[in-house]
C-alpha cells in the first residue's frame, strides 16, 4: 500500500481530512457492502459492514456470539473500496465467493450484490502475496481505526479467568511445596 493512501485512510478513520477526501476522489459507498478478511492459518476472521448495509445502532444493540465485524461509515467504506481498487483487488480477484484450496489469507468483498474473492496460497508467487498483503493492510487500517462496543454472548468468558486464576494458585502451591 502506498504510504500516502494509508495516511488518508487513517485521517478518514479518525474523522479528519475532508479536504483530503476531495483530492483523492473518495466517495461514500452507498450500496450495501461487506468486506471479510480471513486468516486460514489461525482461523481469525474480521470484517467491515458499511452503514448502508447495517445500522450501527441495530448492529451494536444486538447480542452476538463474536465481535468479528464492525460497522463503518459509508465514506470510510468508500475510501476502502477506492484503495482496494487501486491495489488491484477487483482486477485480480475471482468473481464470486470461492474457497481457494491451500489459501493462507482470503479477502471477500461483497458490494452491491456482487462478490469477489482474493486469496493467497503457498502456491502463489511474491507479486500475489504482496497484492493480498496490501489489500489486507487496507482492510486492517479501517478496522483498527474504528471502535465497536458489542454485546457478546460468552457463557464461558468468566470461567476462563477463573480457570486461569485457579491454575496460578495451584502453581504457587506447588512451588511452595517444593521448597
Amino acid at each position: 500500500m502506498k504510504k500516502g493512501y494509508l495516511s488518508v485512510f487513517l485521517l478518514l478513520a479518525a474523522g479528519c481530512g475532508s479536504a483530503l477526501v476531495s483530492s483523492y476522489s473518495i466517495q461514500p459507498e452507498t450500496s450495501p457492502s461487506k468486506v471479510t478478511l480471513k486468516d486460514h492459518r489461525t482461523g481469525a476472521t474480521l470484517g467491515l459492514l458499511n452503514e448502508s448495509h447495517t445500522s450501527k445502532d441495530a448492529f451494536y444493540s444486538e447480542s452476538r456470539r463474536d465481535a468479528d465485524y464492525k460497522v463503518v461509515s459509508d465514506l470510510q467504506m468508500g475510501a476502502l473500496m477506492l484503495q482496494l481498487e487501486k491495489n488491484g483487488l477487483f482486477r485480480e480477484a475471482v468473481d464470486g465467493a470461492v474457497r481457494v484450496p491451500g489459501a493462507r489469507t482470503s479477502i471477500l468483498v461483497n458490494r452491491g450484490g456482487r462478490t469477489w474473492t482474493l486469496a493467497f496460497s503457498t502456491l502463489d508467487g511474491a507479486d500475489r502475496q504482496q497484492l493480498v498483503q496490501d489489500c489486507r493492510n487496507a482492510v486492517r487500517a479501517i478496522y483498527d481505526a474504528n471502535q465497536s462496543f458489542q454485546v457478546v454472548d460468552n457463557q464461558k468468558g468468566a470461567g476462563f479467568f477463573l480457570e486461569e486464576q485457579n491454575k496460578l494458585r495451584e502453581e504457587a502451591r506447588n512451588r511452595g511445596r517444593k521448597r
